[in-house]
């Protein structure tokens, strides 16, 4: 019988809650250009710090890494109790909701011009 990595399954649990929440309701912040771009500011921020957490001398690829920066992220956003936050967070797509990198685009795309 084949073992299975315990840290894999880590990483498949989170980001198996984390698609069960992906229809995110996108009513639930400000659409202007100066509130998104303050909560992606904060959404940054806390993902550079759970990278710098959770990657500590160097930069390793592993399912511990990646599931470490993802529950980090969305523990700290939890803790803040920002509903405004914690949807903008939703919004994003999962492949740079974790990612400390992401271009302006992603958050610019939510701006709802009058």
């Amino acid at each position: 019988m084949k073992k299975v990595n315990p840290l894999l399954c880590a990483l498949l649990l989170t980001l198996t809650a984390s698609f069960a929440t992906a229809a995110a309701d996108l009513s639930g912040f400000p659409r202007d250009e100066e509130s998104l771009k303050a909560r992606n500011a904060t959404q940054l921020q806390i993902v550079h710090e759970a990278v710098h957490k959770c990657w500590i001398g160097g930069r390793p690829q592993g399912a511990y890494a990646k599931a470490c920066v993802v529950n980090t992220t969305e523990a700290r956003i939890a803790a803040l109790h920002d509903p405004e936050l914690e949807a903008f967070n939703l919004a994003l797509p999962m492949h740079v909701r974790y990612d400390e990198n992401w271009p302006d685009s992603f958050w610019q795309r939510l701006v709802v011009t009058q």
